[in-house]
């Protein structure tokens, strides 16, 4: 059953003179209303930071609707899961007893969970919500938003081992009668646990797109003489090249380098490389947004393609390729 906790108030259940109590703060502007009978302390809802306010809206929206399920993008958001969305003003998504399906409005979207199991109580610090499992709410992601959704998310658990690749398999398994299954199914090729942050996981899906082999990730490049020249996210053994994609902080600081001393060993590293013969396409923000990063790739690769160089086998390891 779902109830709230922590500063939310539900009216339901409350004597009627509690519940006019809790009316007449709402009305004074102390209590913010979340949803139908939910409130939260108006202060308190003020102070929270998007995130969390987002976590108690969800919450309040499964309380008070009867039989609520948390699934999709909601469920993700409880689950603590990275999503290739950025903004988390999203709209809740329930599953449950319900007639309608589909949106409602602008904030709600109704949906039906079918197939076996997969669901669990979830408790976060604005009370206890029935939600769908972790396993269970990633591939739902893949039938309902994105492949890259899905396979962020997918990643995340595997990188962090809070799945194995059994399960995901297995959870494909039990979508009995669902809808997009098939997407489902390629989001588990997808997933792998060696994609290192969201970008990563999301880069990988866009090169799968575009129908490129499937490199291998986390690669670690030697020259002739076996000495180490670094570890790239990812490395195409048939042309030489490797990709990375630079994070906004990399050269800000964030890895404890200053950023000049930052951009010079990037070069370095950059030079060394070339000299094994390996091609390095670096993508940052701006050019994944713009496409940019990924035309390079694809230029980059259909010529080293034509030229028929490969880094010789004793000058690269990985932990295996980026998708099956």
């Amino acid at each position: 059953m779902n109830r709230v906790g922590g500063p939310l108030i539900h009216t339901a259940g409350k004597p009627a003179a509690e519940q006019m109590r809790i009316i007449r703060r709402y009305h004074r502007g102390q209590l913010s209303r979340l949803a139908p009978g939910v409130y939260i302390d108006a202060a308190e809802h003020r102070r929270l930071d998007r995130s969390n306010a987002h976590v108690a809206w969800i919450t309040a929206q499964a309380v008070s609707t009867p039989g609520a399920v948390v699934v999709g993008r909601s469920a993700a958001l409880l689950w603590g899961l990275p999503l290739d969305v950025t903004t988390t003003d999203l709209p809740v998504e329930l599953a449950g007893p319900h007639r309608r399906r589909g949106q409602v409005g602008r904030w709600m979207v109704l949906r039906t969970v079918s197939g076996e199991g997969g669901i669990t109580v979830l408790r976060t610090r604005y009370g206890q919500v029935r939600v769908t499992e972790r396993v269970r709410t990633c591939l739902d992601l893949a039938r309902w938003h994105t492949l890259e959704d899905a396979t962020v998310a997918l990643d995340h658990c595997l990188h962090h081992g809070l799945c194995g690749r059994g399960e995901l398999e297995d959870g494909v398994g039990k979508l009995v009668g669902s809808t997009n299954v098939s997407a489902a199914r390629q989001a588990v090729r997808l997933a792998t646990a060696a994609s290192e942050s969201p970008r990563e996981s999301s880069l990988k899906v866009r090169m799968w797109r575009q129908g490129l082999p499937a490199p291998v990730q986390q690669a670690e490049l030697y020259n002739e003489a076996g000495d180490f020249l670094g570890r790239v996210d990812f490395f195409f053994p048939d042309t030489g090249l490797a990709v990375e994609y630079d994070g906004q902080g990399k050269f800000e600081g964030e890895f404890g380098l200053d950023p000049l001393t930052a951009i010079r060993d990037s070069m370095l590293r950059q030079d060394e490389l070339l000299n094994a013969g390996v091609v390095l396409v670096r993508i940052d923000r701006d050019s994944y947004r713009d496409g940019s990063g990924m035309a390079a790739v694809l230029r980059r690769h259909h010529q080293l393609l034509r030229s028929g160089y490969r880094l010789p086998r004793s000058q690269w390891t990985s932990a295996g390729p980026a998708w099956r």
